[in-house]
């Protein structure tokens, strides 16, 4: 996650596509959530936190693919409102996954992310949360932490985010 942020900082005039898998019992949560209230999530599991730059809510990174977008401050993505540029990058998203999904148009309070659909988020044909992300903008751009749950080889989903967003 703080890598995340040092690309941000040290951000020049081109966008960076990180992809990445978690290795071992992971959890982030969003900046605006407390980790005593997180921890209490998994009681009685064996997991380490981090927290995100982002906001949103409790990501389990035991079984996602995650993946940060990050774009210079000059990109057309900035000059919309936040919500708008969600949706548009999970537009992107959308076209490289391999099974049908649909945006999400209502939002669900909860503290984990794949419990809480937002407008924006994908959805499977079962209207399950598939993908979820966070924003961050900063006068240097914007920073998007995002979590995958698909069932996918994550070397071909790698392949297929990094032509999506090409």
């Amino acid at each position: 996650m703080q890598r995340d942020l040092d690309l941000l900082e040290s951000l020049t005039d081109e966008p960076v596509l990180r992809l990445y898998s978690w290795s071992g019992n992971w959890a982030s949560y969003g900046y605006f959530q407390k980790e005593p209230e997180v921890r209490a999530h998994f009681t009685g599991h064996d997991i380490s936190l981090v927290q995100r730059p982002t906001g949103g809510g409790i990501v389990d990174h035991r079984q996602d693919f995650t993946y940060s977008l990050i774009l210079p401050k000059t990109h057309p993505l900035l000059k919309i409102p936040r919500s708008h540029s969600y949706c548009e990058i999970h537009k992107i998203l959308q076209k490289a996954l391999p099974i049908e999904t649909i945006l999400a148009s209502e939002s669900t309070r909860g503290p984990a992310c794949f419990q809480a659909p937002v407008p924006g988020d994908l959805l499977d044909s079962s209207g399950n949360k598939i993908a979820g992300a966070a924003q961050r903008r900063t006068r240097q751009g914007l920073l998007h932490q995002g979590s995958l749950l698909i069932n996918q080889n994550h070397q071909a989903l790698a392949q297929s985010l990094q032509t999506a967003f090409s």
